[in-house]
């Protein structure tokens, strides 16, 4: 079974992770209380205000729609948190549980390199640029190890440009993904961000098994 699984179409087929509503809230619970997190979800006024002091130090011009379409780590002080657009698990929020967990992986990574030099990210767009280039290139990983294929090429830079960065910036990071997918696709997870969520995944799901492949 476990050769079977490093087979892509064979993992695409009958091994693809396909979280519902509940385990994708599940694994944000987990994530925020190991590692002392707090999440902050669209509709929360404080922490909204927050979010927003942060976006305007980062250059976002247009910070109602990032509210509504971006994720964000928060570090202030001792206060350690992600801010997302949606309440984990909730079925009307728009964003799908995959999409879920893919944030968290993202947001995971982000936090990891954020115990130094806090301000940089939010300060220097050349810091959150090649951040964030760390943080999808976790994304990535997650996506060939459970769903056997990558995101599509080319959305990253536009995405960069809502967080702030200069087009330059943007297209490097892009350009940095699309020289990664090679290494990536060899299946090994090579960030611990990848490794701290696929640890979580394992245990919850028993993807060599029989009864649980296809899960839905």
């Amino acid at each position: 079974m476990k050769l079977l699984y490093r087979v892509p179409l064979v993992r695409r087929l009958f091994y693809s992770l396909h979280p519902t509503q509940a385990e994708a809230a599940e694994l944000w619970d987990f994530i925020a209380s190991r590692n002392g997190y707090t999440v902050v979800s669209l509709g929360n006024p404080k922490g909204e205000a927050v979010v927003r002091d942060l976006l305007s130090t980062m250059g976002v011009i247009s910070p109602t729609s990032f509210l509504h379409h971006h994720v964000l780590p928060i570090v202030r002080g001792q206060f350690r948190g992600v801010y997302l657009p949606y309440q984990p698990g909730d079925p009307q929020s728009g964003f799908s549980p995959w999409e879920q967990v893919v944030d968290c992986v993202h947001l995971l990574a982000l936090l990891a390199q954020m115990r130094e030099g806090v301000s940089r990210y939010y300060l220097d767009p050349v810091t959150r640029g090649y951040q964030e280039w760390l943080a999808f290139r976790s994304d990535h990983e997650v996506w060939w190890r459970y769903q056997g294929r990558l995101p599509p090429a080319g959305r990253t830079a536009g995405r960069l440009l809502e967080y702030g960065c200069d087009l330059t910036e943007a297209e490097l990071v892009e350009d940095r993904l699309e020289d990664a997918r090679s290494v990536i696709r060899q299946g090994e997870l090579g960030t611990p961000a990848a490794r701290a969520v696929a640890a979580w995944v394992d245990e919850k799901y028993d993807l060599y098994g029989e009864e649980r492949h296809g899960h839905g």
